[in-house]
């Protein structure tokens, strides 16, 4: 009887962890198979240093890119920025940079900045440099950020 108790437990768990990797994937948690409107699509030029500034949702970004011709160990695109504007009692703040194709479809997404869960310190100094390799096809970027607000006092 203890032993069957084990083994339905076991089961158990592993089907809710089973479930909750499906649901994490089927919701579009990764990015992939995601498209972009065109007023969010930022083309890649060649070369650079490129300037501009952009919107994800809320979060205001500058940035600053350089395309490589040629694929280096850091990668083919050196990318900084920075956060100029997030909402109000941000205590949260990933920022993501999509690899778009010719149709605005995420290639790739990788993460440009995060502060971590309810880092208040690293708030406001929302800066990011990076070397990195873009899949092949890839046409356009967009930024995508992630922010949580401080609920307040309990």
């Amino acid at each position: 009887m203890m032993r069957t108790l084990k083994t339905v437990r076991l089961f158990t768990g592993l089907f809710v962890i089973v479930l909750g990797l499906w649901a994490c994937q089927s919701s579009g948690l990764s990015g992939k198979e995601q498209t972009v409107n065109p007023e969010r699509r930022i083309p890649i030029a060649d070369g650079g240093p490129h300037d501009g500034r952009t919107e994800a949702g809320s979060t205001k970004i500058v940035y600053q890119y350089t395309r490589l011709r040629s694929s280096t160990p850091e990668g083919n695109l050196a990318i900084k920025g920075k956060v100029v504007s997030a909402p109000a009692e941000t205590v949260t703040l990933n920022v993501y940079l999509l690899a778009l194709d010719p149709n605005g479809h995420v290639l790739d997404k990788q993460v440009m900045y995060a502060s971590g869960h309810n880092n208040f310190y690293a708030v406001g100094n929302w800066v990011f440099d990076a070397s990195l390799e873009i899949p092949p096809g890839t046409a356009a970027m967009a930024f995508d950020a992630y922010t949580q607000q401080s609920r307040g006092r309990r």
